[in-house]
């Protein structure tokens, strides 16, 4: 028998599916919505209306609000770190895998700002949040990965010494800022203007 579904603004949770996979899907739209709205912008009628599913049917799968923000932030930095982890073991420069890093990062960005927007903002509660011991345990483990392709390169004098932690928090700074202004329609995608970045903080402007 052919699955039903309900379909709202053009999104979709597919009825017949496992109860996992009807969670990745709510998710989904959640982050959208946490994106364009913000947290305390969007209740659980919104991502119901937006999902074509019932109130009820919501809260069998999320208990409130909170837990499904924490699905949504847990969700898309545990996806970036595996994607980082990947495109780092494409090289064994340490400068180049640095740039990878970033690259990596700034593409997934490409493909889900919104995704990107909502778990960025939710690191500055995550002190008040039931599971934000292990979202940020994910985080500082994406983060402290770049500290030591730093490390690695400044061992290998590719980069003269500096603060391996002030240096990566430059650089996730860049990242972490573009949606403020980047268009995602302009002429540079999120990884071409992460490239130029990367080749401005780490070979600088001055003209030798």
């Amino acid at each position: 028998m052919q699955s039903k579904t309900r379909r709202k603004a053009g999104n979709t949770v597919v009825r017949g599916t496992s109860g996992q996979a009807r969670r990745e899907q709510i998710v989904t739209i959640a982050a959208r919505l946490f994106g364009e709205k913000g947290y305390d912008g969007t209740s659980l009628r919104d991502i119901a209306e937006a999902a074509g599913i019932t109130k009820a049917a919501l809260y069998y799968h999320f208990p409130d609000k909170e837990r499904l923000h924490e699905d949504v932030a847990m969700t898309r930095i545990s996806g970036l770190l595996e994607e980082v982890e990947g495109a780092v073991e494409r090289s064994d420069d340490p400068i180049e895998r640095i740039r990878l890093f970033l690259i990596a990062s700034a593409r997934r960005m490409d493909r889900d700002r919104l995704g990107w927007m909502a778990t960025v903002n939710i690191f500055w509660s995550l002190d008040r949040t039931k599971r934000g011991p292990a979202i940020m345990k994910v985080r500082d483990e994406y983060e402290h990965l770049l500290r030591d392709l730093i490390s690695e390169a400044i061992k290998q004098k590719q980069i003269r010494l500096v603060d391996p932690a002030v240096l990566g928090r430059l650089l996730l700074s860049g990242l972490n800022h573009l949606p403020r202004w980047h268009q995602p329609k302009g002429k540079l995608s999120a990884a071409q203007v992460m490239d130029q970045y990367f080749n401005i903080i780490l070979q600088g402007v001055a003209v030798s």
